[in-house]
């Protein structure tokens, strides 16, 4: 299920709502108990619609100075919704120190786990070219491997 906005549409949280509800409605009909919902980076309406009523968010970040602020604003909605949540570090190898050190960051502040760290790698542009998931694509290289662990940490998890 997604929603398409016209070119110069605000990006508000209503569509993001209504395709929730779609979704919800369609899972429903088809007796899923499951709706996984992929939100938008940052904090503005579209992502506070996308994680309301959640059961559970697993926030993407990556290894820049600019994260940190970023997250902390993100981790402080999550908690004031009172979402559980874990974080996967994105190409957390593009700067190991401090990867290291926002997961410390967020251990100390938030107590939040990083669920995985999904290292860079060359297979995952070629993938996304072939519009093929890399796990298909490359099902041997780290990142896959990665991928699949996070599939088996967030299946756990739920």
């Amino acid at each position: 299920m997604s929603g398409e906005l016209e070119i110069g549409e605000s990006s508000s949280g209503h569509i993001v709502t209504a395709v929730k509800a779609r979704g919800r409605a369609l899972a429903e009909d088809i007796g899923c108990e499951l709706v996984l919902v992929d939100g938008p980076p940052g904090i503005g309406c579209p992502v506070i619609a996308s994680v309301a009523g959640a059961d559970y968010a697993l926030a993407v970040t990556e290894p820049t100075p600019a994260v940190m602020n970023s997250l902390d604003r993100m981790l402080t909605v999550l908690s004031r919704f009172n979402i559980p949540t874990s974080i996967v570090m994105n190409r957390f190898d593009l700067n190991r120190e401090y990867a290291d050190k926002v997961q410390d960051h967020i251990r100390a502040k938030w107590a939040v786990r990083v669920a995985q760290r999904i290292p860079s790698d060359e297979n995952l542009p070629i993938s996304l070219s072939k519009r093929t998931p890399v796990v298909e694509y490359a099902p041997d290289c780290e990142a896959s491997r990665s991928l699949l662990a996070l599939s088996d940490l967030i299946k756990d998890m739920i």
